[in-house]
Order: structure tokens, then C-alpha cells, then sequence
């Protein structure tokens, strides 16, 4: 359709009065320096549109509790890089503290197999169980339901959790 433009390596980071939308497009970042055509890697633009839709980012967002600013407090995203990107353990023991079961992939994936892990979440009403806590328990790995984590402990690192 001649009246529709697709932005797919954008990222709306305003949405204001009138549908005034404010757009971060990236350009040629993905692309090494010698493809790269225009000097430019990426522009901001602004656009007011009488209709728009987006898809939702898959984004992690950060669970809030006391001290999740400690040292050794890590996105579920983050742990998975230092494992599967770098090869790197980020710890020995871990609790997982989730909101959804995306986080279940990152508890069952350390390479070491003498890592210890707890995992806790919290579940909606009625949400139905998926085969990731069943996996989690096949492997040792604690599932605790309907539990949250309202603190952490420790100057260093995460000493203990309550």
C-alpha cells in the first residue's frame, strides 16, 4: 500500500499529544563500514500520523525490590549473555526471581552442572503451568510459586535473599 511506510529497525521513544510521535530509525549500524552507503547511522524522526500501530518491544524489564542494585543483580538477558555469548559462569549459586517464563530458559542453561539454582516467580491466577518448572525440577533446580523477593543482602554480592 502506497500510504503506509514500515519502519522496521526504528524505535518509537515518544509518543505525545495528537499523535506526535517522536522515532529513533537506525540506518546502516547493522551493516558493516564498507556496505554502508550513507554517512549516517542513525536519525531521529518526527512524524504525526493519523493512524499508527507498533509492535510491542521484547524488552526485559527490571523487577524492583530492595538492593536490586547490588552487585551480582542481573537481568535474566544478562545472565544469558555472559553463559552463552562469553562462556562465562556468573556465579556459583543463583536465585531467579521471574514474573514470567522466559527467565525458566536462563535457569536450566548454565554449562556447569554443579551450579546451584532456586527459582521463584510470580504466577497470575489461573495461569496455566508450561513444561519449563517440570523441566527445572527434572534437573534439581527448586521452583518456588507465588513467592517475591523483597530484599537482598551483601556488600560484595548477593549474600542472601529474603
Amino acid at each position: 500500500m502506497a500510504e503506509v511506510r514500515l519502519l522496521p529497525r526504528s524505535t518509537v521513544f515518544g509518543y505525545h499529544d495528537h499523535n506526535f510521535l517522536t522515532i529513533a530509525e537506525r540506518l546502516t549500524d547493522h551493516l558493516p563500514p564498507a556496505r554502508a552507503q550513507r554517512p549516517a547511522r542513525a536519525r531521529v524522526a518526527r512524524a504525526r500520523e493519523a493512524r499508527w500501530c507498533s509492535r510491542p518491544a521484547r524488552m526485559e524489564r527490571p523487577l524492583v525490590f530492595a538492593n536490586n542494585d547490588r552487585p551480582g543483580v542481573m537481568l535474566a538477558s544478562a545472565v544469558s549473555a555472559y553463559v552463552n555469548r562469553y562462556g562465562v559462569q556468573p556465579g556459583t549459586r543463583a536465585v531467579v526471581f521471574t514474573n514470567n517464563d522466559s527467565a525458566y530458559r536462563t535457569a536450566l542453561r548454565p554449562r556447569d552442572r554443579r551450579h546451584r539454582r532456586r527459582g521463584g516467580r510470580r504466577r497470575a491466577p489461573g495461569a496455566a503451568r508450561r513444561a519449563c518448572p517440570s523441566a527445572c525440577a527434572r534437573r534439581g533446580i527448586e521452583v518456588i510459586d507465588h513467592a517475591v523477593v523483597v530484599d537482598v543482602r551483601g556488600t560484595w554480592r548477593v549474600a542472601a535473599s529474603t
